[in-house]
């Protein structure tokens, strides 16, 4: 895959978490665009138009489901990878619904590559 062609929206409450994802996905030639809230997600995702994006799942104001749910009624539905601090049973199925893939906090590059291969190749 040539990722220099990829844009990944970020989304992620945690200010660090977002920067070492950032930097992380960058060092790979990856264009990368970095939210914290929802609706500044929701606003990038309409305005910058990414391949691809890594949602926290438990956001302040909705969850990560909700929001790309939002995204994908809109007309927004390009692939995605959820991350957690607290994977659940709950949250794997309603990953399932999307066919994407969720990653529990930490983890390592090699396995958020892969994942955003796997999402980026649907």
């Amino acid at each position: 895959m040539t990722r220099d062609r990829y844009k990944i929206l970020i989304v992620d409450d945690n200010d660090e978490m977002r920067q070492a994802l950032s930097i992380l996905l960058q060092v790979r030639d990856l264009q990368v665009l970095a939210c914290a809230s929802p609706s500044e997600a929701f606003e990038a995702a309409t305005s910058w138009k990414p391949n691809a994006m890594v949602l926290d799942i438990d956001l302040p104001t909705k969850s990560g489901f909700d929001l790309y749910r939002e995204l994908r009624a809109a007309g927004h539905a390009v692939p995605a990878v959820f991350i957690t601090g607290n994977a659940s049973d709950v949250g794997l199925d309603r990953a399932a619904e999307f066919n994407a893939t969720v990653l529990q906090k930490p983890f390592a590059s090699g396995v958020l590559f892969a994942a955003l291969d796997k999402a980026l190749s649907k």
